[in-house]
């Protein structure tokens, strides 16, 4: 197997354990959904039932996902 496939499916793998461990560590806020929200109704809609903490926790991971 050719070097550059064995780095994609490990970086694959790294990247997808990434995600869950940051999902988890976010608490479950739906950060996606507010990145994608594209109105501030929507965005009201998505952070209604969270806490400043919650959120604010889900934006640091989601940051650190992105630099890993």
């Amino acid at each position: 197997m050719p070097w550059i496939v064995r780095w994609w499916g490990l970086w694959a793998v790294l990247a997808l354990l990434a995600g869950g461990f940051t999902i988890a560590a976010a608490d479950g806020f739906p950060i996606v959904d507010l990145e994608l929200a594209w109105t501030v109704e929507r965005a009201d809609d998505v952070t209604r039932g969270a806490d400043f903490d919650t959120i604010r926790s889900a934006i640091f991971w989601d940051f650190a996902f992105i630099l890993f």
